[in-house]
C-alpha cells in the first residue's frame, strides 16, 4: 500500500498543518492571554506582582553590595533594568580595572588589603 500518494510533504509539517506567517493565530494568542489571566483573579495577578517586585528589589541590592565592593557607585545596579545596558555594562566591567584593584597596586608591597570606601 502506497501512503504517500496524493499527500505534498512539501507544504506540510510532520503534523499536517499548512506552513503560514503565523499572523492568523495572533489575535487568538491576546485572547486566549487575557482570558487566563482573568481565570486566575485579581487577587492573584496582584500577589504575583507583588513578589515579582519583591525578587526584583532583592536582586537589585544584591547587585548594589557587588558595585559597592568592586569600588563603583551603588546606583549602577539600577542599570541592571535596562537589558543593553545590562550587557554594555558587563563588558565593560570584565575587562576593565576596577577601583580597587587600581588601590590595591597603589599599597607598599607589605600591605595588601584595600580600603573599600563606602
Amino acid at each position: 500500500m502506497d501512503y504517500t500518494s496524493g499527500f505534498d510533504y512539501g507544504t506540510y509539517d510532520t503534523y499536517g498543518s499548512s506552513y503560514g506567517s503565523g499572523s492568523d493565530n495572533i489575535g487568538a494568542a491576546a485572547a486566549g492571554l487575557v482570558a487566563g489571566l482573568g481565570a486566575l483573579g485579581i487577587g492573584a495577578i496582584i500577589l504575583i506582582s507583588l513578589l515579582s517586585l519583591a525578587v526584583l528589589g532583592v536582586c537589585l541590592w544584591i547587585h548594589s553590595l557587588y558595585f559597592k565592593k568592586m569600588g563603583y557607585s551603588p546606583w549602577l545596579a539600577l542599570l541592571k533594568l535596562i537589558p543593553l545596558a545590562d550587557f554594555i555594562m558587563f563588558l565593560y566591567f570584565a575587562f576593565s580595572q576596577w577601583p580597587v584593584e587600581k588601590q590595591a597596586k597603589e599599597l607598599p608591597a607589605g600591605n595588601n588589603k584595600p580600603e573599600v570606601k563606602a
